[in-house]
């Protein structure tokens, strides 16, 4: 692994709204990227089942944070290849493609490759294993083309702790949680046909996590900070019930559209 150099750490993707359109145009975003990880600060609760739970996960914490920031996305790969992170997520480059009407005609944009994304985690106060089964959803994206943008989302759900650190610890009123504790993370980039663009950055309530935008970390959503009725939510997560929300909005467009003769 000390060799990696994230040359080939992303997948390219590319969606048209009508195959064989021709392009005028093109607006691209700035890079916008997020890293989910434990700390050992999490935060205190009165509740005796989910402060023993949050001990747990403290154990298996993150032997160093990451980089506020990185030179570029290959330095980004690299980093998540040594590093000890629960998931991660990036949208690198992203481009908008117009057509004649200058409306949007086609998407590309890359992303992590799978295996990557997923994350190594930190056994035995400290120690990282390569071990890439805590993510139990491979990041995924979503395209959906409107009048004048484009909507990108993406996003990966992942395990909060390997299975031997918290999977079936936590109790409540004497049984087990009703499932595994899990964790996300979701970029929703919203690209137009004017040059501008916005992206939502949004998370579940644990752990931290930080959002970089061209390489520059512009956000951070500590767990430190939960609440107890949000660490409960994301501990022991319940259908219909929030586990997370939208953190920050941040400007990615380069607010030019660059004619194609």
């Amino acid at each position: 692994m000390a060799s990696f150099d994230g040359s080939a750490a992303y997948e390219t993707r590319r969606e048209e709204k009508a195959p064989g359109t021709t392009l005028r145009g093109v607006v691209r975003g700035e890079s916008v990227a997020a890293i989910a990880f434990v700390e050992p600060d999490l935060p205190a609760c009165r509740d005796r089942e989910l402060g023993q739970a949050l001990e747990l996960l403290a154990y298996g914490a993150a032997s160093a944070r990451p980089a506020s920031c990185y030179d570029d996305e290959r330095a980004f790969a690299a980093a998540l290849a040594v590093g000890d992170h629960r998931g991660a997520i990036a949208l690198v480059e992203p481009e908008l493609w117009l057509d004649e009407g200058g409306g949007p005609a086609a998407v590309s944009y890359r992303v992590l490759e799978p295996r990557l994304g997923v994350g190594f985690v930190g056994l035995g106060g400290g120690e990282v294993v390569e071990n890439h089964g805590p993510a139990v959803d491979p990041s995924r994206a979503a395209v959906e083309f409107l009048d004048d943008e484009v909507i990108i989302d993406h996003w990966q759900r992942f395990g909060l702790a390997h299975a031997g650190e918290l999977d079936g610890r936590l109790r409540r009123g004497g049984k087990a949680a009703a499932s595994p504790p899990f964790g996300w993370l979701r970029l929703r980039y919203r690209l137009g046909s004017d040059g501008s663009g916005r992206c939502e950055l949004a998370c579940s309530y644990l752990p931290t996590v930080w959002f970089y935008r061209d390489w520059q970390r512009v956000h951070r959503s500590e767990a430190r900070r939960a609440s107890e009725v949000e660490v409960e939510r994301v501990l022991d997560p319940q259908r219909d019930v929030a586990s997370g929300t939208t953190t920050s909005v941040t400007d990615v467009g380069a607010g030019v559209v660059r004619r194609i003769a």
